[in-house]
């Protein structure tokens, strides 16, 4: 990103504009990357709570909804988020 120095106000407010939507899709990409770690990381600890160190687990679909019924306060996480967070592994 260059700073522009320029001398009129529409120069000006152009490039806050600018700034603004350069910095929100950083932001924006920021965020869905550390989504997609966190999705990836749940997934993993899901998989190695249920198989507890052995090669196939041993669970009822319950698992998943108790799961979720705990983690209400994860905006967007739902039971079948949680089956595609494992499936990300």
């Amino acid at each position: 990103m260059t700073l522009i120095k320029k001398n009129s106000f529409d120069e000006l407010v152009h490039n806050l504009s600018h700034i603004h939507s350069v910095l929100q899709n950083n932001a924006a990409k920021a965020v869905d990357q550390f989504l997609s770690l966190r999705n990836w990381v749940f997934g993993y600890y899901i998989m190695e709570y249920e198989q507890k160190g052995e090669d196939r687990a041993k669970y009822g679909e319950n698992f998943m909804r108790e799961i979720a019924g705990k983690l209400t306060h994860i905006k967007g996480l739902r039971f079948r988020q949680l089956y595609v967070c494992k499936l990300s592994i």
